[in-house]
């Protein structure tokens, strides 16, 4: 298949991937240019196209690794490892979603991401592999070149760090929740004539700190939610061919 043709097919996808893994758009961005020019170098080792996917996320991967490589602390892996005994794959059922409008949906599908940056790397890596694109604990493993028991370790510290957020904050999670959407549009717009940027706090998230327990509904919403935010394109390619 002609590299052209790889990557006008593959770009929506590889662009959506690198959002979730990076939860930023500009780095997304700047990882979907990196990993088509390895891509483009390495192009004769495309032989069978069955497997582009993970390859693209392999690559994807360890140019996000290369770019974040001085984001400390890194998690020990025999802690992780450790952790691992406390995850259990489970089925998520259908949530209702919740008819809002589209500045409030905008604007969940934005708490989501700025969430998703306050998990380490690890966790980003393991959290947007399994949970947002369904690979297996096996196939994480793989990419990430890490154990199946440390996968578990990461999925199972991101689920709660995310959960022990959102169960105490969001209104979509819990009705009694302080956060409502269109009271904090409102502030925000006011802001925003005064400050064109926010300051964000990039502090990781720690679950135990705030004695968290796991909650299955909380998990459960969270993910649907997540998974029903729309693909996202950039308004350039970022590649030149």
């Amino acid at each position: 298949m002609e590299i052209e043709k790889i990557i006008q097919e593959n770009q929506a996808y590889l662009y959506r991937y690198a959002m979730y893994l990076s939860a930023h758009p500009d780095i997304a961005k700047d990882l979907v240019q990196q990993t088509w020019l390895q891509v483009m170098k390495h192009q004769d080792q495309l032989v069978d196209v069955t497997y582009l996917h993970a390859y693209l996320k392999k690559i994807c991967i360890n140019e996000y690794r290369m770019m974040m490589r001085k984001e400390k602390p890194m998690e020990s892996i025999e802690e992780l490892e450790a952790d691992g005994i406390y995850f259990h794959e489970e089925e998520i059922d259908g949530v209702m979603e919740v008819s809002v409008s589209k500045e409030i949906e905008n604007l969940r599908n934005g708490c989501f991401l700025s969430m998703v940056r306050k998990l380490t790397l690890l966790q980003r890596m393991a959290f947007s592999l399994s949970d947002m694109f369904g690979c297996t604990i096996e196939e994480t493993a793989l990419l990430m070149d890490i154990s199946e028991s440390a996968v578990k370790g990461l999925r199972y510290r991101a689920r709660m760090n995310l959960s022990s957020f959102f169960a105490n904050h969001c209104m979509f999670m819990k009705e009694e929740n302080p956060c409502h959407c269109q009271a904090w549009i409102d502030f925000a717009q006011k802001r925003l004539k005064l400050q064109h940027q926010l300051k964000m706090s990039f502090s990781a998230q720690e679950f135990r700190e705030k004695d968290h327990s796991y909650q299955k509904d909380i998990h459960e919403k969270l993910l649907a939610y997540y998974r029903q935010m729309p693909v996202q394109y950039p308004e350039d390619p970022g590649i030149q061919i």
